[in-house]
């Protein structure tokens, strides 16, 4: 199977004020992500996973390229199936790490997602992805 690796790494420095009334949490936004990128595509499930991130305005160019990378290579492995966490790993109060894989119908993708709660709102510091089934959790 060709080997094809995803990486979108991109780190959050500030917060920006989330426009929900009631804040989602980390695994909430995951897997709202999920169901947008299953119903509505790259773009808009990419929109849902940073509102309330600093990123798309600090990192215009990766987040673009982030979303057409996935827009490419998604087909490669045919329909979302559905999404299944795997890990989820407090670090303190403020960091959490979910790890999940995305099972398509050719081969599964392992997506670990790092959200941060400065104050009172969780937002995505970081996301990675690949086909690489080595970067589950042990």
């Amino acid at each position: 199977m060709r080997k094809l690796l995803l990486a979108g790494v991109l780190v959050a420095f500030s917060i920006s004020a989330a426009s929900a009334d009631e804040p989602m949490l980390p695994r909430q936004r995951a897997e709202q992500f999920f169901k947008a990128l299953s119903d509505k595509g790259t773009g808009p499930a990419f929109d849902l996973l940073f509102q309330g991130s600093s990123i798309p305005a600090q990192k215009p160019q990766a987040v673009d390229a982030l979303k057409r990378q996935t827009e490419a290579a998604l087909p490669v492995y045919g329909k979302i199936l559905d999404s299944e966490l795997i890990q989820e790993k407090p670090f303190g109060t403020s960091v959490v790490s979910l790890t999940y894989i995305l099972r398509l119908e050719q081969h599964p993708l392992v997506l670990k997602f790092w959200f941060y709660k400065p104050h009172d709102v969780w937002f995505l510091a970081t996301i990675t992805f690949n086909d690489q089934l080595q970067g589950l959790p042990e």
